[in-house]
């Protein structure tokens, strides 16, 4: 988060956020940490998400297409969690002990502001439409609401006993949710008063939560109690509670809102969760001590920051096993990746989408994909992808090489060439096709022949 997801979806933001959240109970243990940021949760419009290393501080840049760090980024002291707005404009990051907020343009990769918040921030979470940032201070038992045009707090909330955590409900923006580590307890606060409405007692430690792309659900980890609550948001009751690995620390959810992959930091794994049953399903062996966790919006791959081993894995969801490991920097903490960007008004034809993609497949196999399986794909994406791919529409354009449908309500296309090869082009977010996966990988995801 996402975060193709929100928390922890490569969204470009939405989610969450896909923020690894460790700092509190690290410092509580004695223990440095680091944070992953992934787009959660969506992170389809940006190819590359921040880490946030608490031992070096600094945000190291990680390239998603070819896993390798291409830039790092100075901030404050102790850089507990970072994340990205919707656009994929702007990386938000806590520095816990420089009692800051770094902003971090993500064209230049350079810090263009700084914001002062209360003592301790944690972790943060940007609204869907790019407008406010949310921090948890953990020593002030507050929240800090900044104001992203001109990068000021506009409010402080007093919320439960160390804030650890914030998110925000991608699907209306009506809510945000606090994660409070030492009360034991969730803050449900209304954006738009800034005021508590509801506590929810959850199980010991609450560090991280990611609610699900239509709203209707809040996930949150507990790492003394190892185990997940899920929490109905109509009414703010704990519907299940799904026992995990040791000591969970950050929690992740794909666009379909069908799994969650869940960072045990003394189990040195990540759980996945099937979300219909509450049931995990596998449990995927990563680096040591894995703090921060974020999926992309194509669900194919996870991403996790490893603290113990100043790496990330690279997880392939369809085999649920790590495909890389990638060194980055020192206490990695926290994962931010971009989100599904917001709609814009753009003019957009056929014609400018070949001009500007329409470049030939990189290598030239044999025809993979026909025309019956392109259409297939089209309507399953449409479906798993309804906040990025919409209106859905059954007018598929043919090309020599290729098929693509164009997405009118997000300015977006989808490609899909004959060579097994799958493009995306969002206008207005990026001048260039994405690579978001293969053929291949998407029928097993759909079924599709």
């Amino acid at each position: 988060m996402q975060q193709f997801s929100n928390k922890r979806l490569f969204l470009p933001d939405s989610g969450r956020n896909l923020i690894l959240r460790c700092f509190g109970l690290c410092a509580w243990v004695g223990l440095k940490c680091s944070s992953l940021f992934f787009f959660p949760a969506l992170a389809l419009s940006a190819p590359f998400v921040y880490i946030a290393n608490s031992g070096d501080n600094s945000v190291s840049v990680f390239d998603t297409a070819t896993h390798s760090v291409t830039g790092t980024v100075k901030v404050g002291d102790f850089p507990s969690d970072v994340v990205m707005n919707q656009a994929g404009t702007r990386t938000y990051v806590a520095n816990n002990k420089s009692n800051s907020i770094s902003v971090i343009n993500t064209t230049s990769n350079k810090v263009v502001a700084r914001v002062p918040v209360e003592s301790g921030p944690m972790r943060l979470a940007v609204n869907p439409p790019g407008s406010l940032v949310y921090v948890a201070n953990s020593l002030k038992d507050t929240v800090s609401v900044i104001e992203t045009t001109n990068n000021t707090v506009t409010a402080t909330v007093k919320v439960g006993a160390w804030p650890e955590s914030v998110v925000v409900n991608p699907a209306d923006n009506t809510r945000a949710y606090v994660m409070n580590l030492f009360g034991g307890t969730v803050s449900v606060l209304d954006t738009t008063s800034n005021k508590v409405l509801a506590t929810v007692k959850v199980e010991s430690s609450p560090m991280d939560g990611v609610v699900n792309l239509t709203g209707t659900q809040l996930y949150v980890v507990n790492a003394r109690s190892g185990s997940v609550s899920v929490i109905d948001t109509a009414s703010n009751a704990v519907m299940a509670s799904v026992p995990v690995g040791d000591f969970p620390t950050d929690v992740a959810i794909n666009a379909a809102g069908t799994r969650l992959f869940v960072a045990n930091t003394n189990s040195d794994s990540v759980s996945v969760i099937d979300t219909s049953s509450s049931n995990v399903i596998a449990t995927v062996p990563v680096g040591k001590n894995p703090v921060g966790v974020a999926v992309n919006l194509l669900n194919t791959q996870v991403y996790v920051a490893n603290r113990g081993s100043k790496n990330v894995s690279v997880i392939d969801i369809a085999s649920n096993t790590v495909v890389a490991a990638v060194a980055v920097g020192n206490n990695p903490s926290s994962i931010g990746a971009g989100s599904v960007a917001a709609p814009k008004t753009v003019t957009a034809r056929a014609t400018e989408f070949m001009a500007v993609a329409a470049e030939p497949a990189p290598t030239a196999f044999p025809s993979l994909t026909s025309a019956a399986t392109a259409d297939c794909l089209f309507d399953w994406a449409e479906t798993q992808y309804s906040a990025l791919l919409y209106p859905p529409t059954k007018n598929t354009k043919r090309s020599t090489g290729f098929d693509f449908r164009f997405y009118s309500g997000s300015t977006s296309y989808l490609k899909i060439f004959q060579n097994g090869d799958v493009q995306l082009l969002q206008l207005g977010v990026s001048k260039r096709p994405q690579d978001v996966g293969t053929v291949a990988q998407f029928k097993v995801l759909s079924g599709c022949k």
